[in-house]
């Protein structure tokens, strides 16, 4: 005889709203903002980002490849035995 078929799995919870809005909305889909707009957004980044936990309040970040990073995986800090390690308390 056939195998008797599973009960269908229960749905699956909603997700929880995130913790804060975001700080700048959304454009309307299909409307990229203007060279304009885009300026006006990152100066407000600029100017009303301080420390925060939410990435969104904390305004621009910037980081770039410089050889001081891990060579091997750039998106990590220099490793202490690399040259770049000896100015890690001062350069993450």
């Amino acid at each position: 005889p056939p195998s008797p078929t599973p009960p269908p799995s229960p749905p699956s919870p909603a997700l929880p709203p995130p913790p804060h809005p975001p700080a700048i909305s959304a454009p309307p889909p299909g409307k990229p903002p203007g060279p304009k707009e885009r300026v006006a957004q990152l100066n407000a980044m600029f100017r009303n980002g301080r420390p925060a936990d939410n990435l969104a309040d904390t305004g621009v970040l910037v980081r770039q490849f410089d050889n001081l990073d891990d060579p091997d995986r750039r998106w990590l800090p220099c490793p202490p035995h690399l040259w770049c390690g000896a100015i890690g308390d001062r350069w993450p």
